[in-house]
């Protein structure tokens, strides 16, 4: 793992605990999982 991406976990956690007292934790979960996604895609290009 890089730190980037342990940086921007522990970003991502923290959201989510917030948002789960507003009551809208589907939301952020979503931009959670684009983010892993979009993160693990400029990995492998930069991987190459």
């Amino acid at each position: 793992m890089t730190m980037r991406m342990v940086v921007g976990g522990l970003f991502y956690l923290e959201e989510v605990k917030l948002d789960l007292e507003k009551g809208s934790f589907k939301i952020r979960l979503g931009y959670l999982s684009l983010a892993i996604v979009l993160d693990a895609f400029a990995n492998a290009i930069n991987d190459q």
